[in-house]
């Protein structure tokens, strides 16, 4: 798509705008994958907790009786200890409300990444 005021602007040279040209050299720093290798391996943790949760749910009904009739009750300290009974590894947060629950897993070491899971009841 061709946007006139944009390409005068950005890619001409011109008496107003003497340094234009020089935009569009940028130098970025070398890339470094390290960081994005350690997060995903942490994220895997992360995806290991959720999947002991949802499972735990699928095979118990028992055990989502429980958890929402405590999330009902408005006793977060429970609703917690039910969530950590499923096998969870890391700490995490909960929020709910009448339609969905959201648990939010972090990595304990770095602060790399977090995963947050929704889940409507």
């Amino acid at each position: 798509m061709y946007l006139p005021f944009y390409y005068d602007v950005c890619y001409r040279s011109s008496p107003i705008f003497p340094n234009v040209l020089h935009m569009r050299n940028h130098s970025f720093p070398q890339i470094n994958t390290k960081p994005l290798i350690q997060s995903a391996t942490a994220f895997q943790s992360l995806l290991n907790d959720a999947r002991l949760v949802t499972h735990t749910f699928m095979q118990s009904h028992t055990y989502a009786c429980q958890l929402m009739n405590a999330a009902q009750q408005s006793k977060q300290d429970e609703v917690k200890q039910l969530i950590k009974s499923a096998g969870v590894k890391h700490p995490f947060d909960i929020q709910y409300n009448p339609d969905y629950l959201h648990v939010t897993f972090k990595t304990e070491q770095n602060k790399c990444c977090k995963l947050t899971m929704t889940l409507q009841w």
